[in-house]
């Protein structure tokens, strides 16, 4: 009997296991300088929508958004 009453409230209650909950989009990230001389010593790269081409060429409007290092030695 207990084993039919466990069936019956696992039907009605669903499978056992959650659906995975969606992935939000990442949110796009405004440029931040961080300064090795000022000890901020690190950096979060942003995460994007769109896809980048690493050539050497920085004209990609994507590009405005890059976490830019500088002062360290």
């Amino acid at each position: 009997m207990l084993p039919v009453l466990l069936a019956l409230i696992q039907q009605l209650n669903g499978p056992a296991t959650a659906p995975a909950a969606p992935v939000p989009d990442p949110t796009p990230v405004v440029a931040r300088a961080f300064s090795g001389r000022a000890r901020e010593l690190s950096a979060q790269a942003p995460r994007l929508r769109e896809s980048v081409t690493i050539d050497g060429t920085l004209s990609e409007p994507v590009w405005k958004q890059a976490t830019v290092l500088t002062d360290f030695h």
